[in-house]
């Protein structure tokens, strides 16, 4: 009936679709339609599908001799090291200690702080770089913190503070009644333990799916032991700014499981599509977003999610 005998067999759920070759098809689009249709109304074989171990199938090859190869095609030869997750501030930036006797000794420092005997008022106004003390709204305690900037409260000379707590990576305001001059043996006993990374190949979401993002990525770490593979560094310091922000991109694995993956198979993440074809995690880091994509996952739930402004702004054009 010039109708692709093929096409007939998946829209019926007696086939289903080889992704790899099915891309290269002019009406690959209306092949992935028939099929996701298949599924969603669990035709043919799809009625009995085990949908779960599909995708534990799909997350289980990514293991260490696969970020040895992402690590060995960017020049790097070192091995995973293990790390805490410490501050999570998108799908794909996050903060994290490395384990080893200093992060240990850091119990220590934190103890000493809590009983320095910090004057009750501040006297001192710190300037943009400095390393003080700073108590965390969360708990009360006394942290070593970094001021990253002075935010003015509109009145003469009266600002707060914007800080980074150097030994865990995140952020606040505080005002100037947290604030106290810390003593140079603090800042000289151990080097920051904190360090920024970020996810190779994995793009945030922006708007509404940016904290069902955090908040996936924090669900995913919690209660891991993590591996830190880092592909390469990078000075992410704003533009006209002097001094380094470093950050460390990398690719997180529990031995078994790439992170970055798993937020990508969840919805939570797409692909970067600054990752190259030649990496070894472009072909996984696709089929994980196409099966994502597929089951209308995460940012996928309407089977569609723009990439750029330029197609927010389309969409936005189209629905008016």
């Amino acid at each position: 009936n010039n109708k692709e005998f093929a096409l007939t067999l998946i829209e019926q759920g007696h086939a289903k679709l080889h992704y790899k070759i099915a891309k290269k098809f002019q009406n690959f689009e209306i092949y992935k339609t028939a099929e996701e249709k298949a599924r969603k109304q669990l035709k043919g074989l799809w009625e009995t599908f085990d949908f779960e171990a599909e995708k534990q199938a799909m997350l289980a090859p990514v293991e260490r001799q696969v970020v040895s190869e992402a690590s060995a095609s960017k020049g790097k030869s070192k091995d995973p090291f293990p790390i805490i997750v410490t501050d999570i501030r998108s799908g794909n930036t996050f903060s994290y200690q490395i384990q080893n006797e200093e992060t240990s000794a850091l119990n220590e420092l934190s103890i000493s702080l809590q009983n320095e005997n910090f004057a009750r008022h501040p006297h001192h106004a710190p300037k943009k770089g400095e390393i003080i003390a700073a108590q965390y709204t969360m708990d009360d305690l006394w942290y070593r913190a970094e001021v990253l900037s002075l935010v003015s409260k509109g009145k003469e000379l009266a600002f707060d503070y914007e800080v980074k707590y150097i030994d865990y990576g995140n952020r606040e305001v505080l005002p100037h009644s947290r604030i106290r001059q810390l003593d140079q043996e603090f800042v000289d006993l151990m080097k920051p333990q904190a360090y920024d990374g970020k996810l190779v190949g994995v793009k945030t979401p922006e708007e509404d799916d940016a904290k069902d993002a955090i908040e996936g990525f924090k669900e995913l770490v919690s209660g891991r032991t993590l591996y830190a593979l880092e592909i390469s560094t990078e000075n992410t310091a704003p533009k006209g700014t002097k001094g380094t922000q470093l950050t460390h991109n990398v690719v997180l694995t529990d031995k078994d499981k790439d992170l970055g993956l798993e937020l990508i198979a969840n919805g939570y993440t797409r692909v970067d599509k600054r990752l190259k074809q030649d990496d070894p995690l472009y072909a996984l880091y696709h089929e994980a977003e196409e099966y994502a994509r597929r089951e209308r996952f995460g940012i996928w739930q309407y089977g569609h999610n723009p990439d750029s402004e330029e197609e927010r702004e389309v969409e936005r054009q189209l629905l008016r």
